[in-house]
Formats: structure tokens, C-alpha cells, sequence
């Protein structure tokens, strides 16, 4: 709530913000509920990113054992919601309806001893507006995940260890999805 309240107040007359980069808490809840306040924030047509999407794929990240932020990113872009502790159906489906693109993209790395780290994993999401072109052109350079491999990305990512994956059902198991109406 704080957040908000220090967003609406950087911004003489209620204007709305044109792009909002989400480079805040790593944890599921924090990502979640960061999207949904500041949604409402941003203009028709703007840029919101999510940065440190590579936490969804580290337990410690998410207490609760519920949908991840990148599940939850991508069960939206193929216009699904996913069962989750911080954002209701009905929330879901309001940032849906609003969404004329998104994407997420992993980029390898590497710390400065040359050892592999977690990817970088970020989203961008352009909400619906008035411009006609409301489709992000191609990147070159990271990898985009393609929604329908999510799953199996994270296990990539995670090193497919089977311990951590038998502690935790994938959220996009026929349990947490269900079709947007």
C-alpha cells in the first residue's frame, strides 16, 4: 500500500505512468501484489516490467508452495489464471482483459569467477490502449520462454532436481488452471 501511495504521489494530478519497472521484493507475494496495485497505475498502451522472475524458480522464494510469478505471467499471456494465494480470479482476469502483449525472457549468467548463476529471467507487458501496434518486436540477445514450456524451463533452470520438484505440484497442473471466461 506504501508503494502505491508513494507512486500516486510522484505523479502531479493522478497523470499515469507511460512505463513501471517492478525491480522490487523477490518473493511470489511481493511480485504478485506489486503487479496488481501498480496495474491501475499505468496509462493505456504503457510498459510494465518485472524484473527477478529467476526467484520463481527458487524455493525460498515462495513459502507458501503456491503459482509462481512466472506461472502466473504466463498462464495470462495465454489467457488462463492459476491458482494463487495473493491474487484472485477476478484479479487475475481485470490485468488480463488489459493486456495487448506480453513476454518473458531468459538470459544466461554468470558470476565474476565465471561460475553459472541463476538466469536473469524478466518480463514485459504492454497494456491495451489507443496505439494500433501493441506487439513488442523481436529481441535479440536473451532467450524468450515460450508460455507452453514454463514448466519445463523452471526445471531446466532449477537443475532438475527431482527432490525440489517432489515438494512442490507444477502450477500448471490441471488443479491450478483453469480457462479465462
Amino acid at each position: 500500500d506504501r508503494a502505491v501511495e508513494l507512486c500516486k504521489g510522484a505523479m502531479p494530478n493522478g497523470e499515469l505512468y507511460d512505463i513501471i519497472i517492478d525491480d522490487g521484493g523477490h518473493y511470489m507475494e511481493q511480485q504478485q501484489v506489486t503487479l496488481y496495485n501498480l496495474w491501475n497505475l499505468l496509462k493505456p498502451g504503457g510498459i510494465f516490467i518485472v524484473e527477478d522472475l529467476h526467484t520463481s524458480v527458487i524455493p525460498e522464494y515462495n513459502h507458501h508452495n503456491t503459482t509462481t510469478t512466472l506461472d502466473l505471467l504466463g498462464g495470462m499471456k495465454e489467457k488462463e489464471y492459476r491458482r494463487s494465494l495473493y491474487l484472485t480470479n477476478g484479479q487475475q482476469k481485470e490485468i488480463n482483459g488489459q493486456i495487448a502483449d506480453i513476454r518473458i525472457w531468459s538470459k544466461e549468467r554468470s558470476n565474476t569467477h565465471g561460475q553459472t548463476q541463476a538466469p536473469s529471467i524478466t518480463s514485459v507487458i504492454i497494456k491495451t490502449g489507443n496505439s494500433s501496434n501493441h506487439q513488442l518486436p523481436a529481441i535479440n540477445g536473451p532467450e524468450e520462454i515460450m508460455m507452453n514450456d514454463i514448466t519445463a524451463k523452471q526445471r531446466e533452470l532449477a537443475g532438475n532436481n527431482e527432490e525440489l520438484w517432489q515438494k512442490k505440484e507444477t502450477p500448471s497442473s490441471g488443479q491450478f488452471k483453469k480457462e479465462m471466461t
